[in-house]
């Protein structure tokens, strides 16, 4: 029984509202980021983002401005995220004296910008969670949620659904932009939930973040996410916990504060590249972007649809368990007036989903800004499940993370036994070639997640519990765990089958060799090699490919046959006879990839 005096869907009890334990949380937030940060060569996923950081950190003032891989500028992402990753390199070469940290050291920037988007996220879920209609129902006979309390609990369930959410635990150990755009996407939300006691704070945070994602993965997106937060801005707020509401000339002066600095802030940050760029170098700057800088401009309806079904497949793992509770969310809050929590993150999805959408080309990226926003409203979805749904979700999180985690031990044990023998037989399959060598220090460390997490679904089948973030601890703990196990594992394989070390390394020898025989060996040319691999053979085999594909006259050329399309096999471009083949190799890992390495031979 409760009283009627608050409209709010949420019945929370003060021992719903027991505090998380601080070091079981921090705990968690390490283990998630630290494991699997280093101990791996770069691959071709982070590639052309790695690429792009090692050449700016040992290149020119263009480099910086015009972003390019061994050559080849690379429009697929804004320069700012870029522009750490290289000053991190050039940092770790200055203290080490060489590249040999630079694999970790461009994924560095990841910790900032992951303690960038969890702080923002905690600080704007628990000051929305302060607010008056946020606020869980007055039990009739006492024992409701202190608000304090329930702000906290709520703000840590968004920051444990936050690292229990799918789609980015990968690509917050790689040397990607997608850490950035998260982030940027959590300081827009604390931007507006800001902007509701200081609006010219909050406004201005939202310009930076909007600015941020811009100079990121595009304008549309920025401005999408520019345009949610100034909607967001125009919703109407109640007083605060205990106090009544603003009369419309004050509503009206508070979103005027917020809505201008904001628009001026990211219009003045968004232009300030690509104006500084034109002053700088006008020539190259014409060039690159009249070249296709792909965020800029908008899709064809043709390419939206196509990308409007790629959406419908992946964005339900990607953003797994967000969507189900924000959904949930939106509409156990309807009826809610002046319910903030819910219209300012849904305005955010929304604005930066409708810029994604016109944004080429439509993935992962269009996606990572809506996390911070659906895992607020997740939380104050979570906070009006009846008894029965809430212990459903922590029962399918408890058996599906486990059977995950049978099914990766499974895997190991084929790996190195080879039994069962059809599980042996899908490994060497994915992984011909290798042997695995089982490390004591990973095996412990596997056995320990594993265990850790046997001994909390066990806490919470003998301990029935009825704190809310007992569901969403489940959540952050199995995806840490299976990530974990997995990094412990099945790095070394992981690192065979991606890593192009050695096969850069071979191609160097050869380079190096031939040479001696008065060939050129400063300059390749690359042929049918896409960038990601282009930038890892550069890397590893410290060797520099000329400008473009038919650029520049160089004595080598260096051709991949990918083995999946005939087109591949054509030779270099040139007269019949001009090409001469001196080397041919492939990588264990991937037989029926060739590489092939030619000399241009004289007229």
């Amino acid at each position: 029984m409760s009283f009627a005096s608050r409209l709010s869907p949420a019945r929370v009890t003060q021992a719903a509202a027991t505090k998380l334990p601080r070091l079981l949380l921090l705990a968690l937030l390490l283990a998630y980021l630290g494991i699997g940060l280093g101990g791996h060569d770069p691959w071709p996923d982070d590639g052309i983002a790695f690429g792009a950081m090692w050449t700016m950190a040992h290149g020119t003032a263009p480099d910086w401005l015009f972003p390019n891989v061994a050559g080849i500028h690379t429009n697929a992402s804004g320069p700012l995220p870029l522009w750490f990753g290289a000053l991190a390199l050039r940092a770790s070469a200055a203290l080490l004296g060489s590249d040999i940290a630079a694999p970790l050291a461009s994924r560095l920037p990841a910790l900032g910008w992951f303690g960038i988007a969890c702080a923002a996220l905690w600080y704007a879920a628990y000051r929305l969670a302060r607010r008056d209609a946020a606020q869980p129902v007055v039990l009739a006979f006492g024992g409701h949620a202190d608000p304090r309390d329930y702000a906290r609990m709520l703000a840590d369930v968004a920051a444990l659904l936050f690292i229990g959410t799918l789609g980015i635990v990968l690509r917050w150990h790689e040397a990607t932009i997608d850490g950035a755009t998260i982030a940027f996407g959590a300081v827009a939300l604390y931007g507006t939930t800001r902007a509701i006691a200081r609006p010219l704070a909050g406004g201005l945070l939202c310009g930076v973040a909007a600015a941020g994602l811009g100079l990121s993965v595009g304008p549309l997106p920025g401005l999408g996410l520019l345009a949610g937060s100034v909607v967001a801005f125009g919703c109407a707020a109640d007083g605060g916990v205990g106090s009544v509401g603003e009369s419309g000339g004050a509503r009206l002066r508070r979103f005027l504060l917020a809505a201008g600095p904001a628009i001026l802030l990211a219009a003045l940050l968004l232009a300030a590249w690509p104006l500084f760029a034109m002053w700088r170098d006008p020539h190259a700057a014409r060039g690159y972007f009249a070249a296709g800088f792909v965020p800029w401009g908008p899709q064809p309806i043709a390419a939206q649809r196509a990308d409007l079904a790629w959406l419908a497949r992946n964005a339900g793992w990607y953003l797994w368990p967000l969507w189900p509770l924000a959904t949930w969310a939106l509409y156990a809050w309807r009826s809610v007036p002046s319910a903030v929590h819910i219209t300012r993150p849904a305005c955010l999805v929304a604005g930066a989903l409708a810029g994604g959408l016109l944004c080429a080309p439509v993935g992962e990226l269009t996606l990572a800004p809506l996390v911070a926003p659906l895992a607020a409203l997740a939380a104050f979805g979570g906070t009006t499940l009846r008894r029965a749904a809430d212990n459903l979700m922590d029962w399918l999180a408890a058996v599906l993370f486990t059977f995950a985690a049978v099914f990766v031990w499974s895997y190991f044990l084929a790996m190195v036994a080879a039994v069962p023998p059809r599980m042996a037989a899908s490994v060497a399959h994915l992984a011909p070639g290798f042997h695995a060598v089982p490390h004591p220090a990973a095996m412990a460390w596997a056995v320990g997640a594993t265990c850790g997490w046997l001994g909390l679904v066990a806490w919470r089948a003998v301990r029935r519990s009825s704190a809310l973030w007992r569901g969403p601890l489940l959540a952050a703990a199995g995806t840490t765990m299976l990530w974990s196990v997995m990094v412990a594992l099945f790095m070394p394989a992981f690192d065979y089958t991606q890593s192009h070390r050695d096969l850069a390394l071979e191609i160097a020898r050869h380079v190096t060799w031939r040479s001696g025989d008065g060939i050129s060996g400063d300059c390749l040319q690359a042929h049918r090699i896409p960038l990601p691999q282009r930038a890892l053979i550069a890397f590893h085999g410290a060797l520099r490919f000329g400008r473009g594909d038919d650029g520049e006259a160089c004595s080598l050329a260096l051709q991949r046959i990918s083995g999946t399309t005939v087109l591949d096999e054509d030779p270099p471009p040139g007269h019949p006879g001009s090409w001469r083949l001196i080397w041919e190799g492939h990588r264990p890992a991937r037989p029926a990839e060739t590489w092939r390495l030619w000399q241009r031979q004289p007229r």
